[in-house]
């Protein structure tokens, strides 16, 4: 991202709102890529942008309206003004005198027609004006009293803002079709405006001077409920939050939840017309279900807002590691690019758990990693709790969570023993070597070589036998269940698991629990990366400084890189990433001067 978010600002915002830790993923998910955009836009702009958003009542229209207020004022330094359609709600003599001269009906506040339309009107127009003349008083309604605040209690603007939010839940919203009106759409319309007047009123309002104001709006933003029926319970919710803030008064108007039922008839007509109509034509369209979690987006600034994401499966050794010193320096821009761009980097190779442990901090990676090609996937809890993901099924472990997809190693070093003890002379495995040899063989510090001996779930073997009898040995193992993969350096004896299986179940963890559209890229160099090569959305296979290509049974979403190594690896991770879409360019190049030196990327 642009701005990373704190936990404390999170926080103090969830405090302030009486709001469940599951909307934290809401607001990193989805509400900050839309203020970064606002941001983004703004710093190409010297003019006010009004944004205008939409939902029906108890939607979040309130808190997604403050957390771009206060997410833009503290990380970008934009001047924010926030303006609430219900604040320029009529009194409620001023609405007692509508009812009286037209119909009923508008006694009750909320249709178009019981605003101070007009009022809105000049307020936006003044705040869009290069400078203001003088301050300007944003009005304040009281919904516990149903009438304004005292002019004093007002919201006092003495600045042109960088940006204008109006909330309503008719923001942006058209007339309906005159024969749409004709017939009543509930029993409120049915009974008590059997001759279409206070419907037609309303209509009419929308079309004329509320038109006038929302054809001020730059960009409209909806949150969408699932249907109209969620719309009485959502509202009961917001009166129950609103008793609970208020101290007793004896002019409380707060609504009991008989009062709520008749209250959302008033609003029926328009919502149900507004989820049809101003779904389709909204910049952005967040749709939620009936727990309010989004679920879905759409809108012509989708891929604006929300990008495609790629999650990033990697070999390590001859792909982001060179395969004889172990450096990443050549990929070290892209790797931090991808950090920036929220692309998570997820190891995925042959090496074992202590080995990984040190590498990610090298790379500086939080990210979870597969182990000893694909028999487990560890996923550490900050990140889990950062994306606030439910460990269930998960096998704890230190500052990780397990998902096992492969036998114990002892399974597999009794099986050699049993099925291939005549094989024995024509190899060596790693728990037949001491730290000093395999560092010998491997070219490892023998601190190095001690983490790679430390295996969980297969046993790699340095064969010195000829080419019939490695056939041969293979054919045996499988013969009885297990399966060797042939690494870069060793043959690898080990479960039906492979790296494909499991970049299949992390990937599908990361789909579910952090909405958008991903695409799984994985990057390999060799014969036991070809599972998830096959697996992945895309292919990239990073040329080998010892072998060929392998050949892959897919022609589709495969790329190569001219290049070996991590030199190969950013070569390919910089055409994907300037592919995909030009918003990521744009996000590219607001990333701080100071952002390629050298820092951590974790």
């Amino acid at each position: 991202m642009v701005q990373a978010l704190s936990a404390k600002f999170l926080t103090k915002f969830i405090e302030k709102h009486s709001l469940s830790q599951e909307v934290k993923k809401t607001i990193k998910t989805w509400y900050a890529p839309i203020a970064e955009q606002i941001a983004l836009h703004q710093n190409r702009t010297k003019q006010t942008l009004v944004i205008g958003i939409n939902g029906c009542q108890g939607s979040g229209k309130s808190t997604l309206t403050d957390f771009l207020n206060q997410y833009l004022r503290m990380y970008f330094g934009l001047n924010v003004v926030s303006i609430s359609l219900d604040d320029y709600y009529l009194s409620a003599s001023e609405r007692e005198e509508l009812a009286t001269n037209i119909h009923p009906l508008l006694g009750t506040r909320g249709v178009p027609g019981t605003h101070k339309i007009e009022q809105l009107d000049h307020d936006l127009a003044a705040l869009t004006r290069k400078t203001l003349k003088r301050p300007l008083f944003i009005r304040r309604f009281n919904k516990a009293t149903d009438n304004p605040f005292p002019a004093d209690k007002w919201t006092k603007i003495s600045s042109p803002p960088d940006v204008i939010i109006l909330e309503g839940w008719c923001v942006g919203l058209n007339a309906e079709p005159l024969d749409a009106l004709k017939t009543p759409i509930n029993q409120l319309e049915a009974n008590e405006d059997q001759n279409g007047t206070w419907r037609n009123y309303v209509n009419n309002q929308l079309s004329g001077p509320y038109q006038k104001v929302f054809q001020r709006i730059d960009r409209g933003i909806m949150l969408k409920a699932p249907s109209f029926d969620v719309v009485a319970k959502w509202r009961k919710e917001q009166e129950t939050k609103l008793r609970q803030s208020q101290t007793a008064l004896a002019n409380n108007k707060i609504m009991s939840e008989q009062e709520i039922d008749r209250f959302v008839l008033f609003f029926e007509r328009l919502t149900r017309f507004g989820l049809a109509e101003f779904s389709e034509n909204a910049d952005i369209t967040l749709h939620l279900n009936e727990t309010r979690k989004i679920v879905d987006v759409t809108g012509r600034f989708k891929q604006l807002c929300f990008p495609e994401k790629l999650a990033i499966f990697t070999d390590l050794d001859g792909t982001l590691l060179d395969h004889y010193s172990y450096e990443f320096q050549p990929a070290k821009v892209s790797v931090f690019l991808c950090y920036e761009l929220g692309f998570p980097i997820i190891p995925c190779t042959s090496k074992t758990f202590k080995e990984i442990i040190a590498i990610r901090t090298q790379l500086g990676l939080g990210t979870p990693f597969i182990v000893e090609n694909g028999a487990a996937a560890f996923l550490p809890k900050k990140w889990l709790k950062e994306y606030l993901i439910d460990p269930v099924g998960l096998i704890e472990f230190g500052e990780f969570y397990i998902k096992e997809f492969g036998q114990p190693r002892s399974f597999w070093l009794s099986q050699l023993k049993q099925h291939a003890s005549d094989f024995a002379h024509l190899y060596k495995g790693f728990s037949q070597m001491s730290n000093s040899q395999l560092a010998e063989l491997t070219g490892l510090s023998e601190k190095d070589a001690e983490k790679a001996k430390l295996r969980h779930y297969s046993e790699p073997l340095h064969w010195f036998g000829d080419a019939c009898q490695k056939k041969a040995f293979i054919k045996r193992m499988r013969e009885n269940g297990a399966t060797i993969i042939e690494g870069g350096r060793f043959l690898h004896v080990c479960g039906d698991e492979s790296k494909g299986v499991a970049l299949e179940w992390l990937f599908n963890q990361i789909k579910h629990e952090l909405p958008g559209d991903w695409l799984s890229v994985a990057l390999g160099d060799s014969e036991n990366d070809s599972a998830m090569l096959e697996q992945a959305d895309i292919a990239v296979q990073i040329k080998s400084m010892t072998h060929p290509f392998i050949q892959l049974q897919r022609e589709k979403g495969v790329m190569r890189s001219s290049m070996p190594g991590p030199t190969g690896w950013h070569e390919v991770m910089m055409q994907l990433i300037s592919e995909l879409d030009n918003h990521h360019i744009e996000r590219i190049k607001s990333i701080r001067n100071t952002a390629l030196k050298e820092k951590h990327y974790g």
